[in-house]
């Protein structure tokens, strides 16, 4: 199974409120071909549209007041094949090239 076939799955548990809410699939930012380039670099090998899908969801969920390293924790805890550090550096590349508003709220001093 891809991994990303698990964070759908994590995505649909931790997010399905974002998902399902109307105008979810709105554009996810000023630059998605820049996350997207970072995600093929990182190994990431699912269909651009599914990251991007997944993308949105951290960015909802941080614009929701979630936590990114609880974000990054339950994508993590929901797959096998995901190390947190993975997760963590998908979330992070998530909010610098997605919803950088969102990442203006983030503890840079963490990372």
């Amino acid at each position: 199974m891809k991994l990303f076939s698990k964070l759908a799955a994590a995505a649909a548990l931790v997010g399905t409120a974002f998902a399902l809410a109307p105008g979810a699939r709105a554009d996810p930012g000023p630059d998605p071909s820049e996350f997207l380039q970072e995600m093929a670099r990182e190994g990431f090998t699912d269909s651009p549209q599914h990251l991007l899908d997944m993308g949105v969801v951290v960015c909802r969920r941080m614009a929701a007041g979630s936590d990114s390293e609880q974000i990054a924790a339950d994508l993590h805890r929901s797959s096998t094949n995901l190390s947190l550090e993975k997760a963590r550096a998908f979330v992070l590349d998530a909010l610098i090239d997605l919803c950088p508003e969102e990442g203006a709220h983030y503890d840079w001093t963490k990372g």
